[in-house]
């Protein structure tokens, strides 16, 4: 394969985002759209050096070209399916800052997926391909059925990982409400 730069010409190619071809031919497989997963690869736009990737939603949906609820919207089916799971960060303070989020559900179903892949004798990005990886990994199948199971683990993972951490944000709002401005408990009345 050629490099990079070789490819585009100029300074364009000294600049990209790296996804593995595997995750473009099985995205529809496990599930995944086209707007999903252009959201995988601004994620990954962001993932120096092998390190977790924390950038801000607003950041990501500017660059995406859509309002930060609609990235919201994709991040939480990627969280839901268990395929990234986020992690809150904090400054010194105290205060919330962007997620740090990991792939790890995604690489482990990226990884099964490969095992079968690789048997496959269709030239890989070609229409046979993508046929004989969906025959391959059909429920009725060996393969399929262990896929299966691992996306449901995940799917469950990964909304009971979201869930949990929007109940420590909710109980953290709360608590900041509790405590206030200037002192007062309740200043807005609001946890009578």
């Amino acid at each position: 394969m050629s490099k990079v730069s070789e490819r585009w010409p100029g300074s364009i190619g000294e600049r990209f985002t790296a996804l593995p071809d595997l995750l473009l031919d099985a995205a529809s497989i496990i599930g995944l759209g086209p707007t999903t997963v252009h959201t995988l690869l601004l994620l990954e736009r962001y993932s120096w050096g092998g390190a977790e990737p924390f950038p801000a939603l607003s950041t990501l949906a500017g660059q995406a070209g859509v309002k930060t609820r609609t990235l919201r919207g994709h991040m939480e089916r990627l969280e839901n399916l268990g395929l990234i799971e986020a992690a809150e960060r904090f400054d010194e303070s105290g205060r919330r800052t962007s997620n740090r989020y990991s792939r790890s559900g995604l690489n482990e179903v990226l990884e099964l997926i490969e095992a079968v892949a690789s048997d496959l004798t269709a030239k890989p990005g070609s229409r046979w391909y993508q046929r004989d990886l969906r025959r391959a990994l059909a429920p009725n199948t060996g393969a399929g059925a262990e896929l299966a199971s691992l996306l449901a683990q995940l799917k469950v993972a990964g909304t009971a990982n979201r869930r949990e951490r929007e109940q420590r944000l909710h109980v953290r709002r709360k608590s900041t409400l509790a405590t206030g401005v200037g002192g007062d408990s309740d200043p807005f009345g609001v946890l009578s």
